[in-house]
C-alpha cells in the first residue's frame, strides 16, 4: 500500500509523483505496478516490473523498491533484459 510503516510515512504514486514535478525542468511520469511489501513479491510481480521497463524510451527510470528482497528483483531484471544492456 505503500506505507512505510517503521516512520509512519505513506509515499505513494501522487505523493511521490508531485516531489518529482516540483522542478518545472523535469517531466515525470509515475506508474505504480505491485504496491506490497518486498517480502511478498513473486516473479509473477517482477515480470510487472518488467514490462513498465520496457515500456519507457527515455532510458532513465527508477524502481522505488523495499531493501528485502531487491537483490532477486535486480537478478530478475537483468537476466531478462540481458547483461549487456545499459538499463
Amino acid at each position: 500500500d505503500g506505507t512505510c510503516h517503521d516512520l509512519g510515512i505513506v509515499a505513494g504514486p501522487s505523493l511521490i509523483e508531485s516531489m518529482l514535478n516540483s522542478d518545472p525542468k523535469l517531466k515525470v511520469s509515475v506508474a505504480a505496478v505491485c504496491n506490497k511489501d518486498s517480502r511478498d513479491l513473486v516473479d509473477e510481480d517482477r515480470e510487472s516490473i518488467l514490462c513498465e521497463v520496457l515500456r519507457d524510451s527515455t532510458g532513465r527510470i527508477l524502481v522505488s523498491h523495499g531493501t528485502y528482497t531487491i537483490c532477486e528483483t535486480g537478478r530478475y531484471l537483468k537476466t531478462k533484459l540481458g547483461a549487456s544492456t545499459k538499463r
